[in-house]
Protein backbone atom coordinates (compact mmCIF):
# COMPACT_ATOMS: atom_id res chain seq x y z
CA UNK A 1 0.00 0.00 0.00
CA UNK A 2 2.68 1.97 0.67
CA UNK A 3 4.68 1.57 -2.16
CA UNK A 4 1.74 2.17 -4.25
CA UNK A 5 0.74 5.46 -2.78
CA UNK A 6 4.70 6.29 -3.08
CA UNK A 7 4.02 5.99 -6.75
CA UNK A 8 1.25 8.31 -7.41
CA UNK A 9 3.13 11.15 -5.09
CA UNK A 10 5.86 10.27 -7.90
CA UNK A 11 3.79 10.58 -10.86
CA UNK A 12 2.13 13.73 -9.30
CA UNK A 13 -1.01 12.34 -8.95
CA UNK A 14 -1.10 12.89 -5.05
CA UNK A 15 -0.38 15.88 -3.48
CA UNK A 16 1.19 15.83 -0.36
CA UNK A 17 0.50 18.19 3.14
CA UNK A 18 2.91 17.89 6.38
CA UNK A 19 0.65 18.21 9.52
CA UNK A 20 3.31 17.92 12.49
CA UNK A 21 4.49 14.41 12.94
CA UNK A 22 1.86 13.22 10.19
CA UNK A 23 1.83 13.40 6.11
CA UNK A 24 -1.92 14.23 4.30
CA UNK A 25 -2.15 13.28 0.95
CA UNK A 26 -5.25 14.45 -1.57
CA UNK A 27 -6.16 13.68 -4.38
CA UNK A 28 -5.48 16.54 -7.32
CA UNK A 29 -8.95 17.66 -8.42
CA UNK A 30 -8.78 16.50 -11.98
CA UNK A 31 -7.79 12.98 -10.69
CA UNK A 32 -10.54 12.89 -8.12
CA UNK A 33 -13.00 13.61 -11.43
CA UNK A 34 -11.14 11.18 -13.58
CA UNK A 35 -11.79 8.39 -10.84
CA UNK A 36 -15.06 9.81 -10.20
CA UNK A 37 -15.95 8.50 -13.60
CA UNK A 38 -14.68 5.28 -13.27
CA UNK A 39 -17.12 2.23 -13.80
CA UNK A 40 -17.37 0.95 -9.74
CA UNK A 41 -19.91 -1.22 -8.55
CA UNK A 42 -22.82 -0.17 -6.58
CA UNK A 43 -21.36 -2.17 -3.27
CA UNK A 44 -18.19 -0.97 -3.80
CA UNK A 45 -18.85 2.54 -3.92
CA UNK A 46 -21.54 2.16 -1.03
CA UNK A 47 -18.45 0.44 0.78
CA UNK A 48 -16.04 3.26 0.57
CA UNK A 49 -18.51 5.57 1.52
CA UNK A 50 -19.41 4.18 4.67
CA UNK A 51 -15.84 3.71 5.69
CA UNK A 52 -15.26 6.98 4.78
CA UNK A 53 -18.19 8.76 7.25
CA UNK A 54 -17.25 6.27 9.72
CA UNK A 55 -13.86 7.10 9.72
CA UNK A 56 -14.37 10.62 10.67
CA UNK A 57 -17.20 10.38 12.65
CA UNK A 58 -14.79 8.62 14.68
CA UNK A 59 -12.45 11.94 14.31
CA UNK A 60 -15.29 13.73 15.58
CA UNK A 61 -15.70 11.46 18.99
CA UNK A 62 -12.24 11.97 19.32
CA UNK A 63 -12.25 15.75 19.25
CA UNK A 64 -15.44 16.70 18.93
CA UNK A 65 -15.92 17.67 22.79
CA UNK A 66 -12.44 19.86 23.38
CA UNK A 67 -13.52 21.84 19.80
CA UNK A 68 -14.67 24.45 22.04
CA UNK A 69 -12.00 25.14 23.92
CA UNK A 70 -9.22 25.32 20.71
CA UNK A 71 -8.20 28.90 19.62
CA UNK A 72 -8.69 29.91 15.88
CA UNK A 73 -4.76 28.85 15.25
CA UNK A 74 -5.67 25.75 16.79
CA UNK A 75 -8.39 24.69 14.38
CA UNK A 76 -6.58 25.77 11.48
CA UNK A 77 -5.34 22.12 11.29
CA UNK A 78 -8.32 20.32 11.75
CA UNK A 79 -10.15 21.97 8.89
CA UNK A 80 -9.47 20.03 6.43
CA UNK A 81 -10.60 17.07 8.35
CA UNK A 82 -14.17 18.77 8.42
CA UNK A 83 -14.20 19.54 5.10
CA UNK A 84 -14.06 15.52 4.94
CA UNK A 85 -17.06 15.41 7.47
CA UNK A 86 -19.35 18.07 4.86
CA UNK A 87 -18.46 15.52 1.81
CA UNK A 88 -19.02 12.17 3.80
CA UNK A 89 -22.60 14.00 5.06
CA UNK A 90 -23.58 15.41 1.59
CA UNK A 91 -22.77 11.85 0.47
CA UNK A 92 -24.16 9.56 3.17
CA UNK A 93 -27.42 11.24 2.39
CA UNK A 94 -27.30 10.80 -1.59
CA UNK A 95 -28.92 8.11 -3.23
CA UNK A 96 -27.96 4.70 -2.42
CA UNK A 97 -26.14 5.14 0.82
CA UNK A 98 -26.14 3.94 4.31
CA UNK A 99 -28.32 7.13 6.31
CA UNK A 100 -27.69 5.10 9.93
CA UNK A 101 -24.67 6.46 9.31
CA UNK A 102 -25.14 9.42 8.11
CA UNK A 103 -27.55 9.90 11.38
CA UNK A 104 -24.17 9.09 13.60
CA UNK A 105 -22.08 11.37 11.46
CA UNK A 106 -24.40 14.39 11.93
CA UNK A 107 -25.01 13.68 15.34
CA UNK A 108 -21.13 13.84 16.10
CA UNK A 109 -20.67 17.20 13.74
CA UNK A 110 -23.78 18.76 15.26
CA UNK A 111 -21.84 20.70 18.28
CA UNK A 112 -18.66 21.13 16.13
CA UNK A 113 -20.63 23.24 13.72
CA UNK A 114 -22.34 24.51 16.80
CA UNK A 115 -18.63 25.81 18.34
CA UNK A 116 -18.17 27.31 14.94
CA UNK A 117 -21.02 29.19 14.61
CA UNK A 118 -22.14 27.54 11.94
CA UNK A 119 -25.60 27.53 12.91
CA UNK A 120 -27.23 26.92 9.12
CA UNK A 121 -25.03 23.73 8.59
CA UNK A 122 -25.69 22.39 12.43
CA UNK A 123 -29.86 23.06 11.34
CA UNK A 124 -29.59 21.68 7.85
CA UNK A 125 -28.06 18.26 8.92
CA UNK A 126 -29.91 18.31 12.16
CA UNK A 127 -33.13 18.31 10.64
CA UNK A 128 -32.55 15.85 7.93
CA UNK A 129 -30.87 13.57 10.31
CA UNK A 130 -33.96 13.45 12.45
CA UNK A 131 -36.40 12.55 9.80
CA UNK A 132 -34.09 9.86 8.56
CA UNK A 133 -33.97 8.47 12.14
CA UNK A 134 -35.35 5.54 12.75
CA UNK A 135 -37.20 3.82 15.53
CA UNK A 136 -34.74 2.10 16.82
CA UNK A 137 -32.95 4.72 17.61
CA UNK A 138 -35.89 7.38 18.84
CA UNK A 139 -35.42 8.15 22.72
CA UNK A 140 -31.19 7.71 22.17
CA UNK A 141 -28.48 9.60 22.80
CA UNK A 142 -28.49 10.15 18.96
CA UNK A 143 -31.72 11.85 18.91
CA UNK A 144 -30.76 13.74 21.92
CA UNK A 145 -28.08 15.06 20.44
CA UNK A 146 -29.65 15.91 17.40
CA UNK A 147 -32.71 17.18 18.97
CA UNK A 148 -30.40 19.74 21.12
CA UNK A 149 -28.50 20.93 17.91
CA UNK A 150 -31.95 21.53 16.00
CA UNK A 151 -33.47 23.76 18.82
CA UNK A 152 -30.42 25.80 19.58
CA UNK A 153 -29.13 26.63 15.69
CA UNK A 154 -33.24 27.19 15.26
CA UNK A 155 -33.11 29.66 18.11
CA UNK A 156 -30.05 31.71 17.03
CA UNK A 157 -31.20 31.35 13.52
CA UNK A 158 -35.38 31.99 13.91
CA UNK A 159 -36.00 33.46 17.42
CA UNK A 160 -38.58 31.67 19.57
CA UNK A 161 -40.04 29.96 17.27
CA UNK A 162 -42.28 26.62 17.88
CA UNK A 163 -39.42 24.23 16.22
CA UNK A 164 -36.66 25.47 18.89
CA UNK A 165 -38.77 25.34 21.61
CA UNK A 166 -40.36 21.47 20.26
CA UNK A 167 -36.51 20.21 19.97
CA UNK A 168 -35.32 21.50 22.91
CA UNK A 169 -38.34 20.13 24.95
CA UNK A 170 -37.85 16.84 23.31
CA UNK A 171 -34.32 16.60 23.55
CA UNK A 172 -34.21 17.47 27.61
CA UNK A 173 -37.31 14.79 27.98
CA UNK A 174 -34.64 11.88 26.66
CA UNK A 175 -31.97 13.34 28.99
CA UNK A 176 -33.88 13.43 31.98
CA UNK A 177 -34.89 9.49 31.05
CA UNK A 178 -31.32 8.44 30.68
CA UNK A 179 -30.62 10.21 33.98
CA UNK A 180 -27.43 11.24 33.36
CA UNK A 181 -26.03 14.30 34.67
CA UNK A 182 -23.49 15.83 32.40
CA UNK A 183 -26.17 14.88 29.55
CA UNK A 184 -29.08 17.17 31.78
CA UNK A 185 -26.84 20.27 31.50
CA UNK A 186 -25.92 20.00 28.04
CA UNK A 187 -29.48 20.86 28.00
CA UNK A 188 -30.19 22.70 30.59
CA UNK A 189 -28.42 25.54 29.56
CA UNK A 190 -29.55 26.03 26.18
CA UNK A 191 -32.94 25.55 27.76
CA UNK A 192 -32.66 28.61 30.09
CA UNK A 193 -31.00 30.42 27.00
CA UNK A 194 -34.35 30.26 25.48
CA UNK A 195 -36.66 31.15 27.41
CA UNK A 196 -34.57 34.01 28.01
CA UNK A 197 -34.94 34.72 24.45
CA UNK A 198 -38.49 34.43 24.59
CA UNK A 199 -38.63 36.94 27.53
CA UNK A 200 -39.89 34.11 30.14
CA UNK A 201 -37.55 35.36 32.63
CA UNK A 202 -38.70 33.50 35.77
CA UNK A 203 -39.08 30.07 33.69
CA UNK A 204 -35.40 30.95 32.79
CA UNK A 205 -34.27 31.21 36.21
CA UNK A 206 -36.24 27.53 36.86
CA UNK A 207 -34.05 26.21 34.50
CA UNK A 208 -30.60 28.29 35.63
CA UNK A 209 -31.44 27.14 39.09
CA UNK A 210 -31.59 23.30 38.15
CA UNK A 211 -28.29 23.80 36.36
CA UNK A 212 -27.08 25.03 39.22
CA UNK A 213 -27.94 22.55 41.32
CA UNK A 214 -27.19 19.78 38.73
CA UNK A 215 -23.93 20.89 38.47
CA UNK A 216 -23.27 20.87 42.52
CA UNK A 217 -22.76 17.21 41.74
CA UNK A 218 -20.30 17.20 39.06
CA UNK A 219 -16.56 17.68 39.94
CA UNK A 220 -15.87 19.81 36.72
CA UNK A 221 -14.18 23.34 37.17
CA UNK A 222 -15.77 24.14 33.98
CA UNK A 223 -19.31 23.03 34.77
CA UNK A 224 -18.97 25.01 38.13
CA UNK A 225 -18.00 28.09 35.82
CA UNK A 226 -20.86 27.53 33.38
CA UNK A 227 -23.17 27.02 36.21
CA UNK A 228 -22.45 30.33 37.78
CA UNK A 229 -22.81 31.83 34.36
CA UNK A 230 -25.72 30.91 33.86
CA UNK A 231 -27.59 31.34 36.72
CA UNK A 232 -26.00 35.07 36.83
CA UNK A 233 -26.91 36.06 33.13
CA UNK A 234 -30.75 34.89 34.72
CA UNK A 235 -30.91 36.89 37.61
CA UNK A 236 -29.53 40.11 35.38
CA UNK A 237 -32.50 39.80 33.18
CA UNK A 238 -35.18 38.76 36.06
CA UNK A 239 -33.52 42.64 37.93
CA UNK A 240 -31.96 40.36 40.90
CA UNK A 241 -28.59 42.97 39.84
CA UNK A 242 -26.67 41.84 43.44
CA UNK A 243 -27.30 38.18 43.30
CA UNK A 244 -26.08 38.50 39.34
CA UNK A 245 -23.10 40.44 40.56
CA UNK A 246 -21.90 37.57 42.93
CA UNK A 247 -22.60 34.62 39.88
CA UNK A 248 -21.23 36.27 37.51
CA UNK A 249 -17.87 37.36 39.18
CA UNK A 250 -17.25 34.00 40.72
CA UNK A 251 -17.65 33.07 37.03
CA UNK A 252 -14.76 34.77 36.02
CA UNK A 253 -13.00 34.16 38.69
CA UNK A 254 -12.68 31.12 37.81
CA UNK A 255 -9.37 31.26 36.58
CA UNK A 256 -8.08 30.42 32.61
CA UNK A 257 -10.73 29.01 30.24
CA UNK A 258 -10.66 25.35 30.63
CA UNK A 259 -8.78 23.26 27.97
CA UNK A 260 -11.16 20.51 29.05
CA UNK A 261 -14.45 22.24 28.40
CA UNK A 262 -17.83 20.58 29.67
CA UNK A 263 -19.18 19.36 26.11
CA UNK A 264 -22.23 22.27 24.95
CA UNK A 265 -24.70 23.01 22.86
CA UNK A 266 -24.55 26.62 23.53
CA UNK A 267 -21.93 27.47 21.20
CA UNK A 268 -20.03 29.60 23.63
CA UNK A 269 -18.57 28.63 27.01
CA UNK A 270 -19.98 30.34 30.32
CA UNK A 271 -16.56 32.41 31.48
CA UNK A 272 -16.65 33.65 27.86
CA UNK A 273 -20.92 35.10 28.51
CA UNK A 274 -20.19 35.91 32.12
CA UNK A 275 -17.56 39.32 31.02
CA UNK A 276 -20.16 40.90 29.00
CA UNK A 277 -23.09 40.53 31.31
CA UNK A 278 -20.85 41.15 34.02
CA UNK A 279 -19.92 45.30 32.11
CA UNK A 280 -23.46 45.52 32.12
CA UNK A 281 -24.83 44.58 35.92
CA UNK A 282 -22.10 46.69 36.68
CA UNK A 283 -23.20 49.94 35.00
CA UNK A 284 -27.09 49.51 36.26
CA UNK A 285 -25.45 49.21 39.82
CA UNK A 286 -23.92 51.93 39.51
CA UNK A 287 -20.54 51.52 38.75
CA UNK A 288 -19.97 52.75 34.94
CA UNK A 289 -16.09 52.94 35.21
CA UNK A 290 -15.45 49.55 36.40
CA UNK A 291 -18.38 48.37 33.48
CA UNK A 292 -16.44 50.42 30.71
CA UNK A 293 -13.40 48.28 32.47
CA UNK A 294 -14.89 44.91 32.29
CA UNK A 295 -16.63 45.82 28.48
CA UNK A 296 -13.30 46.65 26.80
CA UNK A 297 -11.64 43.98 28.66
CA UNK A 298 -14.43 41.61 27.29
CA UNK A 299 -14.09 42.74 23.97
CA UNK A 300 -9.89 42.12 23.39
CA UNK A 301 -10.56 38.94 25.06
CA UNK A 302 -13.02 37.67 22.47
CA UNK A 303 -11.39 38.71 19.21
CA UNK A 304 -8.24 37.16 20.50
CA UNK A 305 -10.34 33.80 20.65
CA UNK A 306 -11.24 34.58 17.08
CA UNK A 307 -14.78 32.76 17.84
CA UNK A 308 -17.82 34.09 15.82
CA UNK A 309 -20.22 34.10 18.24
CA UNK A 310 -18.36 34.98 21.17
CA UNK A 311 -17.22 37.91 20.34
CA UNK A 312 -20.72 39.21 19.05
CA UNK A 313 -22.05 39.07 23.16
CA UNK A 314 -19.06 40.98 23.69
CA UNK A 315 -19.77 43.54 21.39
CA UNK A 316 -23.69 43.71 22.06
CA UNK A 317 -22.73 44.09 26.05
CA UNK A 318 -20.01 46.62 25.27
CA UNK A 319 -21.83 48.85 22.80
CA UNK A 320 -24.57 48.56 25.14
CA UNK A 321 -22.53 50.33 28.54
CA UNK A 322 -21.38 53.14 25.64
CA UNK A 323 -24.44 54.20 24.67
CA UNK A 324 -25.96 54.14 28.02
CA UNK A 325 -23.25 56.24 29.11
CA UNK A 326 -23.45 58.66 26.31
CA UNK A 327 -19.90 57.68 24.99
CA UNK A 328 -20.38 57.64 21.01
CA UNK A 329 -16.75 57.76 21.03
CA UNK A 330 -16.01 55.22 23.29
CA UNK A 331 -18.47 53.15 20.79
CA UNK A 332 -16.77 54.31 17.81
CA UNK A 333 -13.05 53.23 19.57
CA UNK A 334 -14.33 49.94 20.07
CA UNK A 335 -15.93 49.05 16.74
CA UNK A 336 -12.90 50.20 14.80
CA UNK A 337 -10.46 48.70 17.39
CA UNK A 338 -11.96 45.26 16.75
CA UNK A 339 -11.92 45.95 13.01
CA UNK A 340 -8.10 46.96 12.86
CA UNK A 341 -7.44 43.48 15.12
CA UNK A 342 -9.36 41.28 13.14
CA UNK A 343 -8.03 42.89 9.69
CA UNK A 344 -4.30 41.64 11.45
CA UNK A 345 -5.32 38.66 12.41
CA UNK A 346 -6.67 37.01 9.16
Amino acid sequence: MFAAIDSLVAKSMLATDPAGASMRYRLLDTTRDYALELEAADGERAELVARHATCYRRWLEQFGAHWPALSGAERVPHFVALNNVRAALERCFGPASDIEIGVALAAAAAPVFLSMSLLSECHRWSERALSALGEAARGGAIEMQLQAALGVSSMYMHGGQQQARGALSRSFEIAESRGQALEQLRILGPMTMFHLHTGEFRTSLHYARRFSAVAATVQDPAVVTSACSMLGDTLYFCGELGSARVELEAALASGRRHKRTMESYLGVEGKDLAGGMLAMNLWLLGHPAQAADRARQTIVEAAEMDHSLTLCIALFCGVAVFLWSGDLAGVKNTLNGWSRLRSLTR
